[in-house]
């Protein structure tokens, strides 16, 4: 009786019968970091909104040494190791302090302190 009635289980639920529908579609990849919501003209000339993906920059760590000091930092969701004079895009590693980075980018300069999260 019980491989019976665990058999009917294994039906339901294969087919569907018991299956909570939802009522949304989930399309987001729950391993990315989230996006923006940004006014962009589609193909019809109208101003729709569309996700548009926001890198973000998070200082997370410095090795410090006054000749070679090096930097932890996460850069769309890849934490990377750099030092001065290192590119990551269009943003430049200028200074490593032991308590923050300062980088250059195309239009602005940046001062990153340890913990800070900025979007670029």
């Amino acid at each position: 009786m019980r491989a019976v009635v665990s058999a009917v289980f294994c039906v339901l639920f294969a087919t569907g019968i018991w299956a909570i529908p939802l009522p949304f579609e989930i399309n987001r990849d729950p391993f990315q970091p989230f996006a923006a919501i940004s006014p962009t003209a589609n193909s019809s000339g109208g101003g729709s909104p569309s996700l548009v993906a926001m890198p973000m920059l998070k200082l997370t760590g410095v090795v410090w040494d006054a000749q070679d000091p090096y930097a932890v930092i996460v850069y769309k969701g890849v934490r990377r190791i750099v030092t001065r004079g290192d590119r990551m895009d269009a943003w430049q590693i200028l200074t490593i302090s032991p308590k923050d980075v300062t980088l250059k980018g195309p239009s602005r300069i940046e001062i990153l302190k340890i913990g800070q999260e900025i979007k670029l």
